[in-house]
């Protein structure tokens, strides 16, 4: 539980660092309901990988993990982990107790 909330914190402080590079119009809402990528979602391509790396750079400084949010392991899931706030943190949570 507590891990889960450290990470839904990483994750809306990234989304605070992507949303000064975008116009206000498409700023992500911090909210666990937000669609990133894909039809419905906030980012297009570039937006993807800078939240990306942001995310994974901060889970790896809180954690002490590395995490692919891009890389085969999460191409490979059902859901692809950056479409929407709740599948990030949900890959991210699963991701981090594996190791």
């Amino acid at each position: 539980m507590q891990t889960t909330h450290q990470i839904t914190e990483i994750v809306f402080e990234a989304i605070d660092e992507v949303n000064q590079l975008l116009p206000r119009d498409r700023r992500i809402p911090k909210s666990e309901d937000a669609m990133l990528f894909g039809p419905s979602g906030m980012l297009d391509s570039m937006g993807v990988v800078n939240l990306s790396v942001a995310v994974e750079e901060k889970v790896e400084k809180k954690f002490g993990v590395s995490v692919s949010l891009i890389g085969d392991e999460a191409m490979g899931e059902e859901v692809f982990p950056m479409e929407s706030v709740q599948s990030l943190i949900g890959y991210l949570a699963k991701s981090i107790k594996k190791d």
